[in-house]
């Protein structure tokens, strides 16, 4: 019995936190036996729950109502909840069964509440933002990809990379890779370490006619994905900044 109300708290406390935005990815960021309790901490929060609001419907005679209703001998319904005098093994395990199933009906019905508030982009990205604070790169990209706002990636081979992020989907799980809509790229010098750009990308969009949408391939298709691992550094980027700071430099024109 032990080993069967224990997996109920599980289940229950899953369906509620894969469900639930913020948690989901609290919990799929958790590992060992801190996912475990932390599922389990959800789901002894919804068994308690459930107990309650079954004893108060046996409290008021709702399933013998009900079965009345429905046309059914009212012993039926008072061997179902919590509270009744009739205390055999059947009973017991009827009772336990109703408790179980609604504990978990409970916690997937919240579940998808929660979800379907966080429908809207601008809970949800302020949900991802609360959420992802402590991780410094998760931030950044998920500020970047709301704002629109450009980034500079320097991966560990000295490889730079000036691009869009498309939006992450931190909400499934770690951040392992960055897709990105490049403008520029190029490499760092192994001496001074400066910024040389060789491909131009924002050109290349401009007069292939990617940006007026008459080009058959479009800007997703150029997108390279990089490892989150790699990285080097990464910072918000904005060329009339960058000129300002490296005047000496020749940088490609980018409007």
């Amino acid at each position: 019995m032990t080993t069967i109300l224990l997996s109920i708290i599980l289940v229950s406390g899953y369906l509620f936190t894969i469900n639930a935005l913020p948690l989901r990815y609290r919990f799929k960021r958790s590992e060992g036996w801190g996912a475990y309790f932390f599922v389990a901490a959800w789901g002894i929060g919804f068994f308690i729950v459930s107990w309650t609001i079954c004893s108060v419907l046996s409290c008021l005679d709702v399933p013998e109502k009900l079965a009345l209703w429905l046309g059914l001998d009212q012993a039926v319904g008072a061997k179902v909840m919590p509270f009744t005098d009739d205390k055999t093994h059947i009973t017991l395990s009827q009772q336990m069964a109703t408790w179980s199933v609604f504990t978990m009906f409970l916690a997937f019905t919240a579940g998808k509440i929660v979800k379907k508030w966080y429908d809207k982009d601008t809970r949800k990205h302020a949900a991802l933002i609360k959420a992802a604070k402590g991780n410094p790169i998760e931030e950044l990209m998920i500020e970047a990809s709301l704002t629109a706002f450009a980034v500079k990636i320097t991966m560990k081979s000295r490889k730079v990379y000036i691009g869009w992020v498309r939006k992450p989907a931190l909400e499934h799980g770690k951040l392992d890779y960055i897709s990105l809509i490049p403008l520029l790229s190029g490499a760092r010098s192994e001496d001074e370490h400066r910024v040389k750009f060789f491909t131009n990308y924002h050109n290349h969009y401009q007069n292939s006619g990617v940006y007026s949408g008459t080009s058959r391939i479009g800007m997703d298709q150029y997108r390279v994905v990089l490892p989150v691992g790699e990285i080097d550094n990464a910072s918000l980027f904005d060329l009339t900044t960058y000129a300002n700071f490296n005047k000496t430099l020749e940088i490609p024109t980018v409007k």
